[in-house]
């Protein structure tokens, strides 16, 4: 069985966290541009 220490565990997951908030900031600005294009497409239609 292999041991880590735990503060470079600790910074690990410090990392990964932010990676995840990161993608999560870049997954909500892609959701609102595909929000935005669907709108646009709809009152297109609509129009």
């Amino acid at each position: 069985m292999i041991f880590f220490p735990l503060p470079a565990v600790l910074d690990e997951i410090k990392k990964v966290e932010g990676e995840f908030e990161k993608k999560k900031a870049e997954n909500e600005m892609l959701q609102t541009y595909v929000n935005n294009l669907t709108r646009q497409k709809l009152s297109f239609l609509l129009a």
